[in-house]
């Protein structure tokens, strides 16, 4: 990328919510993580962002990248510069700036971050908080020896649910290895559907944005649905993937979408 004569702001260690935030935040010309994302450990990939953090999918440059990258004609032009920026501590404020952080009840919660990278953030996520945080598997590796880092995958949640109820915990906490997926279990070890955390967001998101436009995940059940319109909301239905997802709020106008699988994407 440097050679091409553009400079590069390498962000360090992070998931890729944090890229999204830091493309779209310092208002930077495009991003790419480096991220597998819940994948076996033997995999790597790239998530390619445009300006404002706008997803680039096959319709929209992949396949030119692709071509470009296969054809290996670059020339060598005035190189860029390397310049390193930390963005957690602003990550961090900009998703905490409307809680109030104190009325928060002084829950149990357990978390598995699976030995990926969300490992990083959680801490301070949560150290403001009265909150007693049980944090599962924090260390990092990428050959992820306890089990994969795919929480919506219910094989991979046995040492969240355990744990759970060894603490006597109120909650469970299980992110994958980007950090882009949540999935949540309840205080008797069992996992929550991600349309039932939908449901209630849109819910609760409604109550003050009333008459909004809320996307619906294709696979989830009637009770999002359910939800938004006893919410006051619009129902629009939509297809996956976070590209066409982040297309169709943007055209649309849309406040908010969860994904069965545990992507929850905001306006904002």
């Amino acid at each position: 990328i440097i050679n091409q004569g553009a400079n590069v702001i390498d962000i360090g260690l992070v998931i890729t919510p944090m890229l999204y935030f830091a493309v779209a935040h310092f208002k930077y010309d495009g991003g790419v993580s480096i991220t597998a994302s819940h994948n076996p450990a033997q995999y790597n990939g790239f998530k390619f962002v445009r300006e404002k953090a706008i997803p680039i999918s096959e319709k929209t440059g992949l396949k030119e990248i692709k071509k470009l990258a296969l054809a290996g004609k670059f020339k060598i032009k005035r190189k860029g510069k390397v310049l390193r920026k930390k963005v957690l501590k602003e990550y961090i404020a900009f998703n905490l700036k409307d809680f109030d952080l104190e009325a928060i009840k002084p829950l149990k919660i357990v978390i598995d971050t699976a030995n990926a990278v969300p490992g990083i953030v959680v801490p301070e996520i949560f150290k403001k908080t009265n909150c007693k945080i049980y944090h599962l598997y924090p260390k990092l590796d990428g050959t992820f020896p306890n089990h994969l880092p795919s929480p919506h995958e219910e094989k991979n949640l046995k040492g969240l649910k355990r744990e759970v109820l060894k603490k006597k915990a109120d909650l469970g906490i299980a992110f994958d290895g980007d950090g882009d997926r949540i999935i949540f279990v309840d205080e008797n070890g069992k996992m929550i559907p991600g349309d039932l955390i939908t449901a209630l967001l849109a819910y609760l998101i409604l109550k003050e944005n009333p008459g909004e436009k809320v996307l619906c995940d294709v696979r989830s059940s009637n009770i999002v649905r359910d939800a938004v319109k006893e919410g006051g909301g619009k129902v629009v239905i939509g297809r996956i993937g976070h590209s066409f997802i982040k297309e169709r709020m943007r055209k649309e106008n849309i406040i908010f979408q969860g994904e069965l699988n545990g992507h929850y994407y905001l306006r904002e």
